[in-house]
């Protein structure tokens, strides 16, 4: 409406200016002239001080999962930007979804939430809204409402989530395929050597007593190895 106001104040500014009669000439012009300036002033404010608007707030909670299919590991990837201040986040919602999304760089922001009890992304967007049905009358027709203001992504990854760039989760997967039956013995071996430790302190175990003990060990030798070579990515 306020767009109809400065067109219609502007003919009539012009016509008055011209066909008007010249004792009611000057008050005339003065109107259209006050309405023509108050009607910019107006589209000025709404346009770059947003005028009319309010900050409404979204938050929206997905399921996280593994940004990459490895056996075993879940993990969250992203590709840097730059000098590497700036990351562009690959993730995925969904077990089924084929190929990760990333994040939007424009008036986005994103951090990462370690040992968080459950994986998850929290997304908090901003929007401006028209503060009322009148502001709504008035600027409408600008069509700027709903208009998006900041994004913030929130990674909530679990313990044992690995947090790694796209180039360190294929130097990983390759480091891991090189090792893997090196890995595989070297587990097997300290579960063995747990268990017969094991015996000794106490000769009676069962054999559901022994398992777990070789469970146990093979895990710690695992997360050993993983961390070493978690160490040597760059």
């Amino acid at each position: 409406m306020i767009v109809i106001t400065l067109i219609i104040s502007t003919l009539a500014l012009f016509f008055a200016s011209i066909f008007g009669q010249k004792m009611w000439r000057p008050i005339l012009m003065t109107i259209f002239g006050l309405t023509f300036i108050a009607s910019l002033f107006f589209i000025v404010q709404n346009d770059h001080n947003h005028y009319g608007m309010k900050t409404v707030t979204e938050t929206k909670t997905q399921t996280l999962v593994s940004s990459a299919d490895a056996k075993g590991m879940s993990m969250l990837l992203y590709h840097p930007l730059g000098n590497g201040t700036e990351k562009v986040y690959l993730y995925r919602t969904d077990s089924h979804q084929s190929k990760p999304k990333a994040t939007q760089t424009e008036k986005t922001t994103n951090s990462v939430q370690k040992n968080a009890d459950k994986a998850a992304l929290v997304t908090t967007t901003k929007y401006r809204v028209y503060k009322n049905d009148m502001a709504k009358f008035w600027f409408g027709i600008s069509g700027n409402d709903h208009e998006f203001v900041s994004r913030h992504n929130t990674f909530k990854v679990a313990k044992g989530w690995l947090v790694l760039s796209d180039a360190q989760a294929k130097q990983l997967a390759k480091t891991l395929k090189s090792q893997q039956a090196q890995l595989k013995a070297g587990a097997t071996n300290a579960g063995k050597q747990a268990v017969m430790a094991a015996m000794q302190a106490n000769p009676a175990m069962t054999a559901t007593q022994r398992q777990a003990v070789a469970k146990n060990a093979a895990m710690a030798y695992q997360q050993a190895a993983m961390a070493k070579v978690m160490a040597t990515l760059k």
